[in-house]
């Protein structure tokens, strides 16, 4: 098998999952985007190397697995180009067992996606093959929590049009299922099965009341998130999605719009979104715009957002800012700009961390009051070398000097 990592070895977090205060799961390496599976038990401030025992001549090129992590315990990886199984534990990472071989013909696929209910009941998608606006997958299903699996009938047949962007199984009997079909004619489609996928229906989402024909093929290109369910599992009735449209061809605009179910997916209401917002960056909105949302329950969650600004002397300038809502997204508060784009996890309505990047350093935050402030955390099986590697890095030319200043400085220095 690889060997684990040595106990001096610094990290670099790609994926992190925390199930908990304390304990969670995270995919990293020594450098973006390595493979190996991680476990902590002190909120992140070290890490166990705890990736399956798997077999290869280069320990240093572990591809990112597919994974769920359902509590601190409980994990499922499979690594498509490696492995044609999938890898077990139920203690943590401790002692990992393996299923048996996949029923799939192509095994040594590039891409999938794994998701699980509970700890009984997963679903694995895996890409045999993938073409430009086009993919042949295989779909799987485990009712006995991961050592065998079955195949699951797909909404619309194995050869795609639309690839899939997105698998959510509430249970045994109701799954999501969003495709990305990327300004093809459909633009997005979404459906959902209620008798374990017997029957597949198209998930038709209100349009925003002025712009009733939005969705209609030819408006705009339309790109919808996976659908995100808060709560126990077998439990879950909060549920959320974004869609994102650009608008016009010579001076595009992007806009984007929550959804929200309160009843497990069976209704949608719509929520609007923070507008583009900059504070330090003078120029012009381009309308690129990105955004990352995430909900701890049905009234607290937090929005991301990216916005492309062009300055005077023709310089690009991304303005980050993060937002907060209280009342399930009928209105937002800012909580502060970050010169850092992160990928975030709360657990509760204070407790978060972020996955923070800008340009090529890469940190580890976390936050204990639901957002405001963070600090930095020094992830180690060994002592991490991600402050002083930040701490390196060069104002780009474009920044502010309000950034520039700020830049100096690591990468968790924020503007309010």
């Amino acid at each position: 098998p690889i060997p684990t990592l040595a106990a001096a070895t610094s990290l670099v977090l790609s994926r992190i999952h925390m199930a908990g205060p304390t304990s969670g799961w995270a995919i990293g390496g020594q450098t973006y985007g390595a493979g190996r599976v991680l476990h902590t038990a002190n909120g992140g401030q070290s890490w166990q190397d705890v990736t399956p025992p798997l077999h290869g001549d280069d320990p240093a090129a572990i591809p990112p697995p597919a994974a769920s992590f359902l509590d601190a315990e409980a994990a499922w990886v499979y690594y498509p180009s490696l492995d044609d199984r999938i890898w077990i534990t139920t203690d943590g990472g401790s002692h990992w067992t393996s299923s048996l071989p996949l029923p799939i013909e192509s095994p040594g696929a590039s891409q999938a996606q794994l998701a699980f209910a509970d700890g009984s009941f997963g679903l694995l998608l895996v890409t045999l093959e993938s073409a430009m606006m086009q993919q042949r997958v295989s779909l799987l299903a485990t009712q006995d929590g991961g050592r065998t699996w079955e195949p699951f009938p797909l909404p619309a047949g194995e050869d795609l049009v639309c690839p899939v962007s997105g698998l959510t199984p509430l249970d045994e009997q109701r799954v999501f299922w969003v495709g990305d079909c990327a300004g093809g004619s459909e633009m997005f489609v979404i459906y959902f099965t209620t008798d374990g996928g017997a029957h597949w229906d198209p998930l038709n989402l209100p349009p925003p009341p002025e712009m009733p024909d939005l969705f209609v093929p030819g408006q705009a290109y339309c790109a919808a998130s996976p659908i995100t369910f808060t709560g126990r599992a077998g439990e879950a009735e909060f549920g959320y999605l974004t869609i994102t449209c650009r608008m016009g061809a010579e001076q595009p605009q992007d806009l984007a719009w929550l959804y929200i179910s309160r009843d497990a997916g069976q209704s949608w209401q719509l929520r609007t979104l923070p507008p583009a917002d900059s504070l330090f960056i003078e120029g012009s909105y381009l309308g690129q715009r990105s955004y990352q949302v995430y909900f701890v329950d049905e009234q607290w969650g937090w929005v991301f957002t990216r916005s492309l600004y062009q300055q005077a002397a023709g310089e690009l300038a991304y303005a980050n800012t993060l937002y907060q809502t209280q009342d399930g997204g009928l209105t937002w508060q800012r909580l502060r700009f970050t010169q850092w784009e992160g990928i975030f996890q709360f657990i509760d309505r204070q407790l978060g961390w972020a996955l923070a990047f800008a340009d090529e350093a890469f940190a580890l935050l976390a936050t204990e009051d639901g957002g405001l402030s963070w600090r930095e955390i020094e992830p180690a099986i060994g002592r991490s070398q991600i402050i002083s590697h930040l701490a390196k890095r060069a104002p780009q030319q474009g920044r502010t000097a309000a950034n520039q200043d700020s830049q100096r400085r690591l990468i968790l220095r924020t503007a309010h």
